[in-house]
Order: structure tokens, then C-alpha cells, then sequence
């Protein structure tokens, strides 16, 4: 209720906080202070999926970014105008704005390239929309071919779209090996409980590296017991163990 309360008042004050951001930047010549308030309010447009006030607060933010030639800032503006496009079904407009985001991307510093198979999913799905079946398909196997890179719900998007492709062109074997990934990604994660008969993965949290329990042996009441035998294992005293 308070982001919402919150965001109301900025599209009211919009013009209002508009001209004071710009005053205060010209007194302060802080441009980088204004850019960091914009992305706090570009930030509650996206996540309550206004794509016109998305447009509208990154059209104020890139000409900042322009001046500072921060690639990384300018990839980020390019990818938000590429996703409004794609919500508005304007999907040329999409696949240039996707394209001069991965463009502005491929300056950025390594430790960005992470969300480098998110940029070339939006171009992909521009691509399929427009019926450029083939080059949808190259890319989307291209972004499949990074992994998750950390990111699981885009790779599980990312998986779901390119299991049309697959079944289009009859390559049922290749869009049920995808399915089956999907549900695996989906399971490891916490998204999906069970998966059905098949090898276990072990269970990941976003952001983290370790591996955890699977949620199936977690949920048969056997941790305890599976926690008992990896600290058995571990000590030397313990010449012999009995499983059954």
C-alpha cells in the first residue's frame, strides 16, 4: 500500500519534482545525484508495470547518461525502452532498442555480462514476433547456452519461449528435453516441489552458491537422518557405517 501511496504522489508532483531535481542539479552540479532520484522512481514505475511512465522517467534519464558515457547506464535505458516496446507490441522498435542495448552492453565491465542472456531473450522474442523464426531461435540458444548466470526466473522464461520454436519446427525430442530443464530449474530453486521420478538436484538459493538438500528428501522426513550419516562420515572414529 505505501509503494503504491508513493508512486501516486510522484505521477502527481511529477512536473512539481521535475523542475526542482533539475534547479537543485544546476546549483549543485550533481547530475550524478539526480541520476541515482530518477532510478528510485523508475524503479516503483517498473515494478507496478506503468510502461508509459517507464518511457517517459528513462527519456529524462538518458540524455544524463549521454553526458556521463556510462555504457552500462545507457545499455539499461536502451533494454527498458526495448521492454516497453515488446509490452506495446511494437517489435521492430523492440529488436533496435534490444539490439543498441547489447551494443552499449558489450562496453560495459565484466561484471555486468551476467544479464547478458536477458538482452538477447528480448531481442529473441522480438525476433519470433516478427517471424524471423530462425534468427529467434539462434539467439535464444545463444542466452540458454550462459546458464542462469544467477538469474533463474529469466532462464526459466527463457526455457518456456524457446520451447515454441522447437515444437513449430517438429522437434518434439529438443522441446521436451527443454521442458524437462525447465521443471529441474524450477525444482533446484524452490519453484516447483516435486518433479516426478528422475535423478534429485540438490536445492539453490538465488544469489547464493551452495547447494542444499533436495526439497524431496527435506519433505520425506529423512534430513535428520541423512544429516546423521554426513557427520558419521566425517569422523574418523567411525571405522564402519551400516546403511539399510
Amino acid at each position: 500500500m505505501g509503494t503504491v501511496v508513493f508512486y501516486s504522489i510522484c505521477l502527481l508532483t511529477d512536473s512539481i519534482y521535475t523542475f526542482r531535481i533539475l534547479t537543485w542539479r544546476n546549483h549543485c552540479h550533481r547530475s550524478d545525484l539526480v541520476v541515482n532520484v530518477i532510478i528510485r522512481l523508475f524503479v516503483t514505475a517498473y515494478r507496478m508495470s506503468d510502461w508509459d511512465a517507464v518511457e517517459a522517467i528513462v527519456q529524462k534519464a538518458l540524455p544524463l547518461h549521454q553526458q556521463f558515457q556510462e555504457p552500462y547506464h545507457l545499455s539499461l535505458d536502451y533494454r527498458y525502452l526495448a521492454e516497453v516496446a515488446l509490452q506495446k507490441q511494437e517489435w521492430e522498435t523492440a529488436r533496435n532498442h534490444g539490439k543498441m542495448a547489447l551494443d552499449f552492453l558489450d562496453q560495459a565491465p565484466q561484471d555486468y555480462q551476467k544479464w547478458r542472456n536477458l538482452y538477447l531473450f528480448i531481442i529473441a522474442q522480438a525476433e519470433v514476433n516478427l517471424e524471423n523464426y530462425q534468427e529467434g531461435l539462434k539467439l535464444l540458444l545463444e542466452a540458454k547456452a550462459l546458464g542462469d548466470t544467477g538469474h533463474p526466473q529469466i532462464y526459466i522464461k527463457l526455457l518456456i519461449e524457446l520451447r515454441s520454436p522447437y515444437t513449430r519446427q517438429k522437434q518434439y525430442l529438443e522441446a521436451y528435453v527443454t521442458k524437462q530443464e525447465q521443471y529441474a530449474i524450477e525444482q533446484q530453486y524452490g519453484y516447483r516441489a516435486f518433479i516426478g521420478a528422475g535423478r534429485l538436484q540438490g536445492k539453490r538459493s538465488v544469489g547464493k552458491s551452495q547447494t542444499d538438500v533436495a526439497t524431496e528428501i527435506e519433505a520425506s522426513g529423512r534430513k535428520q537422518d541423512l544429516d546423521e550419516v554426513i557427520t558419521r562420515i566425517a569422523k574418523p572414529s567411525y571405522k564402519l557405517i551400516v546403511l539399510w
